[in-house]
């Protein structure tokens, strides 16, 4: 749980800085504010492959997720070099207070992990099973 002086210092560091990280529900979050603080992008990772990115793994980025209940659009962005894949988010800064701000936090972070757990069965796909006899 959030409490709203933390929020506040948030928002003043970011008016500051233009950019934050946070962790909140256990999703760490780049923060950033652009646009003469009129816009507000949000990324975190979602997947993080060891020296690849699996192809069930890509194809569950093609396909529709099981979950499509969210108040605002995504975007997903593939990071060949550092194999991995990060959920970002970009809107309006118009909010009042830290109520809305906060709401925003926490469907982002539940709906990163989410993509997560979908993303984690994909890549259980590629798993090659192997017997071993005691």
């Amino acid at each position: 749980m959030i409490v709203e002086s933390d929020i506040k210092k948030l928002l003043d560091s970011l008016a500051l800085q233009e950019v934050a990280q946070v962790s909140f529900g256990g999703t760490d979050i780049l923060i950033r504010v652009f646009d003469d603080s009129t816009k507000l992008a949000l990324t975190t990772p979602i997947y993080v492959g060891g020296n690849f990115i699996p192809l069930s793994v890509r194809e569950g980025l093609k396909s529709k997720p099981p979950f499509d209940k969210v108040p605002f659009e995504t975007t997903l962005h593939v990071d060949e070099d550092g194999f991995q894949i990060s959920l970002n988010f970009v809107g309006s800064l118009d909010f009042h207070g830290g109520h809305h701000f906060v709401s925003l936090l926490e469907d982002f972070s539940w709906l990163a992990g989410e993509w997560r757990h979908y993303l984690d069965g994909h890549d259980k796909r590629d798993l090659v099973h192997v017997r071993h006899k005691p």
